[in-house]
């Protein structure tokens, strides 16, 4: 007796919009850089010169946010060269940075040559590590003066920089290379062309984890990756592999940031807590008889179907989250499956309310369909009180 108003309402329209995100999409065009600043000082075992740490901050010009997120970038170099300086490291954090991010692209301690590196792997990547870590309590440190929150740090490495970055989230020792009584954990990690020496070392809990490789690369195997995911699954921790089909280590990077950086950045995004990769979005007040007009998102080709139901009852579905819907009163409609590209296109559209409606509570939720991983995603509760 009371769904009948609810198979009333009419689908008026569909139309894709792009819609800035902060900290999703680019909003800010323009960065402000501050090169060259101390963030510690650590003794280099193969010079015995005690180094002088560096880091270069990015941040979005004209930026006014009180608690902003921040990405720790670490640049690759087989632990024997490169700079925080190098394009790759810069392209990172300042892809970041456009996004409303602080970022941070490092100089760690690195060894003299090549056999040096593969004599004293784990040393070597400890002190890396060491160093990164370092990087990260300093943020903390730094976190009322740059307006950096200090529960939101993520890290991104490549190459190298990927192994140090994994190393750093997932190994014990902190090192000496500065900044103590901070936490040197970061809540997410990004991974180009890297790998763990011990996956025993990741516990449940612990940062999740983007991981990007090349099928072809002899230079750091993609089995490193593969494994670090699997331990991940394993133990509960967000995780996303993509696997580049016959690329090899130098061609990457440039893979990555061609086809993956919105990727990883919607990872990021979601796992800091800052958004959620599907979203119903009530878009000002609706009208009776009238409309309602909401926005969905979600990822790139998801399926969709939108419920509504006339009553909520919390039911939370394994696998799937909390249903708002009550299943007395629930219609399902299937609606436009979302477009290819971007990684999290947007969707607005309109609802018919007619007047039977008026004084009623309205409730309407969207499940979407990852067609690629077969994974279904629950978007949150819009509630029209009517």
């Amino acid at each position: 007796m009371m769904t009948r108003p609810i198979v009333c309402f009419l689908l008026l329209a569909q139309i894709v919009t792009a819609q800035g995100v902060r900290y999703r999409d680019e909003i800010f065009p323009a960065l402000v850089q501050t090169p060259d600043v101390a963030y510690g000082s650590a003794l280099n075992r193969w010079t015995n010169v005690n180094e002088t740490l560096l880091l270069d901050v990015y941040e979005p010009a004209g930026d006014v946010a009180a608690a902003r997120p921040a990405v720790v970038v670490v640049h690759g170099g087989g632990f024997t060269g490169g700079s925080k300086s190098g394009w790759r490291p810069v392209a990172v954090a300042e892809a970041f940075a456009r996004r409303g991010y602080v970022t941070v692209s490092i100089d760690y301690r690195v060894a003299p040559n090549r056999q040096t590196v593969q004599q004293n792997l784990q040393v070597v990547m400890e002190d890396a590590s060491h160093d990164l870590k370092a990087a990260v309590r300093w943020l903390r440190s730094q976190a009322g003066t740059l307006r950096v929150d200090p529960d939101r740090i993520a890290s991104a490495g490549q190459s190298a920089g990927a192994i140090t970055v994994i190393t750093g989230a997932y190994s014990e020792g902190e090192g000496a290379s500065g900044n103590p009584g901070f936490s040197s954990e970061v809540q997410c990690v990004t991974s180009i062309s890297g790998g763990i020496l011990d996956p025993t070392s990741i516990d449940a809990g612990e940062a999740p984890v983007f991981l990007v490789h090349g099928t072809a690369d002899t230079a750091v195997s993609p089995a490193g990756s593969v494994i670090v995911h699997q331990r991940a699954l394993q133990l509960g921790i967000p995780t996303e592999l993509h696997l580049l089909q016959g690329i090899n280590h130098g061609e990457a990077f440039v893979t990555f940031m061609a086809q993956k950086l919105d990727d990883a950045v919607a990872f990021t995004w979601e796992q800091l807590g800052l958004g959620a990769l599907a979203g119903l979005e009530l878009l000002g007040a609706p009208t009776v008889p009238g409309t309602a007009s909401l926005r969905a998102t979600g990822v790139a080709s998801d399926g969709r179907w939108l419920g509504v139901a006339l009553a909520t009852q919390i039911q939370t579905v394994p696998g799937l989250g909390d249903v708002c819907l009550d299943p007395a009163s629930l219609v399902i409609a299937p609606a436009t499956p979302f477009a290819a590209t971007p990684r999290l296109p947007s969707v607005t559209f309109q609802l018919a309310l007619p007047a039977s409606v008026i004084g009623l509570d309205v409730y309407l939720q969207e499940i979407h369909l990852d067609v690629l991983a077969l994974q279904l995603r629950l978007t949150n509760c819009v509630h029209l009180d009517l």
